[in-house]
Order: C-alpha cells, then sequence, then structure tokens
C-alpha cells in the first residue's frame, strides 16, 4: 500500500479557491485562449512580452490580495505536518503572489518552485527539482492539483497524482488519468489520511 512522505500543491485553484479566468486574461493579453501563456511568450518581441507580464501581475497581485483558502486546506495542512510529511507548492505564479497570500494565512512548506525559477510546470524537471529539494523518494509523493498541467506534470515526473474538482461533480476529459478524484479538501483529507 501507497504511503506518502511528500505532498507537492499547486497553489491557485487548490491551495487557494479557483479565482482566474485565464480566457478573460490571454483576452486582455491579446493572444489565443488555446495556449499556454507562458510558453506562448517564448520568441514573442519585448513590448509585447513586457503587456502580456504586466497583465498577467495585475491578475496575480488581485488575486493574492483577495485570495481565501479552499474549505479544510488548513486542516490538511496540519495533518501533514503532525505525521511529518513534507509539503512543497508547484505553482505557475510569481512568488510575490505566493508570498502575499502565506502572509494572510498561517501557511508554510518546505519548499516552493515558482515561475520564477526555471524549469517552469508543466515541464516535469520543475517537479523533479521539487522533489530533490524536499529530499524525498518520487514514488512516495503525491501531487494535488486542480488542472490538467498539474496532474500531467505529476504524472510524467513520477509521483501519485489527486485531481481537485473544486465541487465540481464532472470530471473534465483529461489526457492523463490521476490516480485519486477529489471534489474538495474533505474528501482529500480522509484519503491523504489512509495515505499516511
Amino acid at each position: 500500500m501507497l504511503k506518502i512522505k511528500a505532498v507537492v500543491f499547486d497553489f491557485d485553484g487548490t491551495i487557494t479557491k479557483p479565482y482566474f479566468d485565464f480566457g478573460l486574461i490571454k483576452d486582455e493579453i491579446g493572444m489565443p485562449r488555446d495556449r499556454l501563456i507562458i510558453e506562448y511568450l517564448e520568441g514573442k518581441d519585448e513590448k509585447f512580452v513586457r503587456h502580456a507580464n504586466e497583465v498577467l501581475d495585475k491578475w496575480e497581485m488581485k488575486a493574492a490580495r483577495e485570495a481565501e483558502l479552499n474549505p479544510n486546506v488548513l486542516e490538511t495542512m496540519d495533518l501533514l505536518k503532525n505525521n511529518s510529511i513534507k509539503t512543497a507548492v508547484l505553482t505557475r505564479n510569481k512568488r510575490e503572489s505566493i508570498d502575499i497570500v502565506m502572509q494572510k494565512f498561517p501557511l508554510s512548506f518546505d519548499y516552493i518552485h515558482t515561475r520564477d525559477i526555471e524549469p517552469v510546470k508543466p515541464d516535469p524537471a520543475s517537479m523533479q527539482a521539487v522533489i530533490d529539494n524536499l529530499g524525498i523518494d518520487v514514488s512516495k509523493t503525491l501531487t494535488i492539483g486542480d488542472y490538467e498541467h498539474d496532474i500531467k506534470c505529476g504524472k510524467d515526473a513520477g509521483t501519485w497524482t489527486m485531481y481537485l474538482t473544486n465541487g465540481n461533480g464532472n470530471l473534465p476529459n483529461l489526457s492523463v488519468k490521476p490516480d485519486y478524484v477529489i471534489k474538495d479538501f474533505y474528501e482529500g483529507y480522509k484519503i491523504i489520511s489512509s495515505l499516511i
């Protein structure tokens, strides 16, 4: 039976309640809705990249200031800490926005990997960097996220995965199958309790 030693969390929509409307953000940037923002900016001219980063920063800072934790996240974090399970964040956000949220709520993690650090999620090397920093075997690591790229990144790196639907009863058509699906951290807490 799986016994985890580490949990790697996505941040927005996982630790915090969903906030971003990526379609609106991409519209404001002036880019196709079906592309990932960071990857789309590669090779674009400096003026466009600066504009896109200003838009992204504006949204991230607003989300950080208005952030609310997902229900039962703190209880889940306490469960992990009380059982000596290491925790990390792997996010495409800037570190500054994570720090703002962490000043608002009693959150702490053993390691935080943001888009300020290469490589960037969903590159599985980003997950490997997190695992290396935690010093935990990848096969004893659980990745939790609310987006397909969270699950794909975890799977590609060799972790176990848990997909958070945020109350949506319908699992989207994912290109990779998560090991666990939860609608909220009440369900997540129960499953994690059985894995430690």
